[in-house]
């Protein structure tokens, strides 16, 4: 600290003075962080708030994510899950590997052959070995973070899938096998 304006540079007096002002500047800027948080948060809802002076677009214009978040919380809850259902264990990465007839069941079911014009396959899209381990893409959960029913459901529905020419089923199906291997490996999903 500086005494009469009195001390030498570098000596013990200099370095106490240069800490205090350090932990003074410090301490003012800690004590700012909650009001900045804040201002901070109104900024971002202030973003996705609609004024009465700006022209309505045409269309719709997203909420904040952290009203969406408070709406959610406030929501009423699912009813219980179904007889024999599991409750949802989310796992960041699959815990066993891609088994087509064990998670999805029998497909493509009479329904979705059906649906399809002679000569042509039904296929889905994405594959199954796809969902499974990514997702169908539009940003839901893949399939192993799914219940069993949901799987079953997935794979059976006449919308997860297009007609498909047996030739580009068949190629299709190669390049699927070799996706499945990779994704066992990449997991450590090899038996």
């Amino acid at each position: 600290m500086q005494r009469l304006g009195l001390y030498t540079p570098g000596s013990l007096e200099a370095q106490i003075g240069e800490n205090a002002a350090t932990v003074a500047a410090a301490y003012g800027s800690v004590k700012q962080i909650p009001s900045l948080a804040n201002r901070l948060g109104n900024w971002w809802d202030s973003l996705w708030s609609t004024s009465s002076d700006l022209p309505t677009p045409d269309v719709q214009v997203p909420t904040s994510p952290n009203t969406a978040i408070r709406n959610n919380a406030s929501s009423p809850k699912a009813g219980p899950l179904p007889s024999g259902e599991e409750p949802y264990q989310l796992l960041l990465f699959p815990d066993e590997p891609y088994n087509r007839v064990a998670q999805y069941g029998i497909t493509p079911t009479a329904a979705q052959r059906a649906s399809v014009p002679a000569g042509m396959e039904f296929d889905h899209n994405p594959t199954l070995v796809q969902h499974y381990y990514e997702g169908p893409g539009d940003g839901t959960l893949p399939g192993f973070n799914l219940t069993q029913t949901e799987r079953v459901q997935y794979g059976a529905d006449e919308q997860s899938g297009t007609a498909a020419l047996p030739a580009t089923q068949r190629a299709q199906g190669g390049a699927a096998a070799q996706y499945s291997r990779e994704q066992k490996f990449q997991w450590g999903l090899n038996n």
